[in-house]
């Protein structure tokens, strides 16, 4: 697994990100990283992509108090459940993200509508092809991974646990095809609710039982994700994975990605579906697929303003590697648990 070491007030320290189950996968593929919460597949990610990358993502959404350094891949940010619930609308509105409100509108008794409210939209955060990506993975948190306790018969539900250090919070995040529900568990002064409290474990059922309760209340709400022109389905090592042109399939039996000029040639093409729910596509059960990201290494990172500490990466052999791609981070506080990403 990859280190991080730095210096601070002369001394060298180390952080070792570690999984909530403390084991090493090896190459695993982001799907299998959400899926199963792994910590360290998600820090080297963010590491590939570059803090500053999605730092600015977030203040696009008027996130406040982001950290600089690598914490921001397990959640390490003050968000509040309605400014979570606003980012997770960029998915379920397929690229689209709409502010929360309170009230749409108030209409007289004779029907003249007296105030409505606009509700500010981000159009086109990202394509609707890569949101429906990110969506099929969210469903495949909760039908295999920490987040089987959400799952309701008859709807399609697509979300995230989130857990913070010693159970001080616990989280679920996620949305059906037409109702974003954050679901967050915690106490005002910030002492723990419970040790083994983990999003999976409070928050889901808490999610699950909201939808079991709106499909009593509304039977004919939308139950059926609809996947959008863009989205193929094609097949690695055996196993079926959805991809894009833009985030085509890795190669077979490795961690690697097809070259960039790749053009998509699905074998099973995403194809329409008759009946009652024709904007919708039929889409087969996807299986997991092993590829890349819990990748190792050793990084040396400098705190801010800490001279004495260098910034380059040192390979498995011991080699020092100077990486212009990607300039020195400042170490994350201690966070950890149940991979905290619920972006």
């Amino acid at each position: 697994a990859r280190t991080f070491q730095y210096y601070k007030n002369g001394k060298r320290k180390v952080w070792a990100p570690k999984n909530y189950e403390r084991d090493f996968k090896g190459f695993i593929t982001l799907r299998e990283a959400l899926v199963h919460s792994r910590n360290l597949a998600t820090i080297n990610l963010v590491y590939d992509i570059g803090v500053e990358t999605i730092r600015k993502r977030l203040a696009l959404l008027d996130v406040k108090n982001i950290p600089h350094d690598l914490s921001i891949a397990l959640g390490n940010l003050a968000i509040s459940p309605q400014k979570m619930a606003q980012i997770y609308t960029v998915f379920s509105n397929y690229g689209h993200i709409i502010e929360p409100r309170l009230v749409s509108k108030i209409v007289s008794k004779e029907g003249a509508v007296l105030y409505e409210t606009k509700p500010k939209e981000i159009v086109d955060f990202t394509r609707p092809e890569q949101a429906y990506l990110m969506t099929s993975i969210l469903e495949d948190v909760i039908k295999r991974g920490t987040g089987r306790n959400a799952a309701v018969k008859g709807i399609e539900l697509a979300g995230k646990t989130g857990t913070t250090n010693d159970g001080v919070d616990a989280w679920f995040c996620g949305y059906s095809p037409s109702v974003t529900t954050i679901t967050w568990y915690g106490r005002d002064d910030n002492r723990p609710i419970g040790r083994h409290a983990t999003g999976g474990s409070v928050a889901a059922p808490t999610f699950a039982y909201f939808y079991r309760k709106l499909l009593e209340l509304d039977p004919n709400m939308p139950r059926t994700f609809r996947v959008p022109e863009g989205v193929f389905v094609g097949e690695v090592d055996g196993h079926k994975e959805f991809y894009t042109r833009i985030s085509p399939l890795p190669k077979p039996g490795s961690g690697d990605f097809l070259d960039e000029g790749f053009i998509p040639q699905p074998a099973h093409p995403v194809t329409e579906e008759p009946g009652e729910d024709s904007g919708n596509r039929t889409r087969p059960d996807l299986d997991s697929t092993q590829s890349s990201s819990e990748a190792g290494g050793v990084e040396m990172i400098p705190l801010d303003g800490d001279s004495a500490a260098t910034g380059t990466i040192e390979g498995e052999s011991g080699e020092e590697i100077t990486d212009p791609l990607h300039p020195p981070q400042k170490p994350p506080e201690e966070v950890g648990g149940d991979s905290g990403t619920l972006f």
